[in-house]
């Protein structure tokens, strides 16, 4: 299986219903596309709905930010647009997210 194939199938999997009830409501939503930083590494660009069209979202920019419905509707109607969507979080949140993508994986080794 190739990285697209996986990527395809981690799309194909969300289920928006699973998301918390009380994440769902907080306006700290945006949408997201893969992308390359400036080292040339994979990574998840944040990405919005502007006035003419989907604009770059940014962390600390809450009116770049959707609601939930919002990012739901953008990406159900314009799936081949982004890959996910995500939430911003603040300081002020009352969350604490661990990221495990790389979990499973060995430790590298320096």
């Amino acid at each position: 299986m190739t990285e697209k194939d996986n990527h395809s199938s981690l799309k194909n999997r969300l289920v928006f219903e699973k998301i918390p009830a009380e994440l769902r409501a907080r306006k700290q939503w945006v949408l997201w596309g893969w992308g390359k930083n400036e080292k040339g590494k994979r990574t998840k660009v944040p990405k919005t709905l502007g006035q003419r069209g989907i604009i770059a979202a940014k962390s600390n920019d809450s009116a770049s930010w959707l609601s939930f419905e919002e990012a739901k509707a953008a990406f159900t109607q314009s799936s081949e647009a982004f890959d996910g969507i995500m939430i911003a979080l603040t300081a002020q949140d009352p969350y604490v997210f661990v990221d495990l993508d790389n979990a499973g994986r060995r430790p590298r080794r320096y």
